[in-house]
């Protein structure tokens, strides 16, 4: 069994206002530096880096220390009264872990409440060793008030794919799945009402990155990558731009314990 914890540290640049206005809101990364009016940057811990390049967000990690991570956080709040979806595309190719070792990586997208960032959901792509072999899967992960609620995996041979958490505000639930080969999978439907959300309270979203390393090392051409973000409302107008205030939040976003058994499954 393995404890990790998830923490983004620093500055969060987001809207203020989440009025009931359609919006949209994509990045493919094809130019080559992080756009710093969409994303803001967070190195948190660890030896694994990430850089904008060959028009897709790539990682690597060329030391291997344990526990590496490196996440960005959506410029833009994301609204509990209006329904909406926010997807990446994923890729781990398979090969890269010492399957004599305990090593594993994953990359990720996940929403916290903003006003509490104790309240999160998230979905992982992971590659890990289970019984000297590398797997991967799907991982859902819940907190309430930094408590696991529900932590889901599912088994997968894909060495890439498209993370998907949509939201609906009409029975406030999470959808949250993936796409892969053609086919969408919902893998959980999660309910906040145990989360300390109040009207009108906003969602802040991150993607990236994290390790637990043992030694794990791989390069910028390895083919460990997101790319395509796009998070868009049930309409495809977009809306005004609204104030735009700077959080400092110190130790936030979402921080999560992963208590796995038996590797990932």
């Amino acid at each position: 069994m393995k404890t990790l914890s998830i923490l983004m540290v620093g500055c969060f640049l987001f809207l203020c206002s989440t009025s009931s206005n359609a919006f949209v809101g994509e990045d493919n990364f094809d130019d080559n530096s992080i756009d710093l009016s969409k994303w803001s940057f967070f190195s948190s811990s660890g030896t694994s880096e990430l850089r904008e390049s060959s028009s897709v967000l790539q990682f690597r990690d060329p030391v291997g220390s344990s526990d590496g991570m490196n996440l960005l956080a959506w410029a833009q709040a994301l609204p509990d009264d209006e329904s909406w979806t926010a997807m990446i595309d994923v890729s781990i190719p398979f090969g890269l872990l010492d399957t004599s070792l305990d090593q594993e990586f994953y990359l990720t997208m996940g929403v916290a409440n903003a006003n509490d960032f104790t309240d999160s959901v998230s979905i992982d792509y992971t590659h890990s060793v289970f019984n000297n072999s590398e797997v991967a899967s799907f991982g859902i992960y819940k907190q309430v008030d930094d408590s696991d609620v529900v932590a889901f995996h599912s088994p997968t041979s894909v060495s890439s794919a498209s993370l998907m958490i949509q939201w609906s505000d009409l029975d406030s639930k999470f959808k949250i799945g993936y796409l892969a080969g053609g086919n969408a999978v919902i893998l959980q439907e999660i309910s906040v009402s145990d989360w300390n959300l109040r009207p009108d309270d906003p969602f802040m979203l991150g993607i990236g990155l994290g390790t637990e390393g043992n030694g794990l090392t791989f390069g910028w051409d390895d083919g460990v990558f997101e790319d395509n973000f796009k998070v868009s409302s049930t309409s495809s107008s977009v809306p005004e731009p609204t104030a735009v205030s700077l959080f400092l939040l110190g130790i936030g976003f979402f921080v999560r314990n992963l208590r796995k058994k038996n590797g990932c499954v």
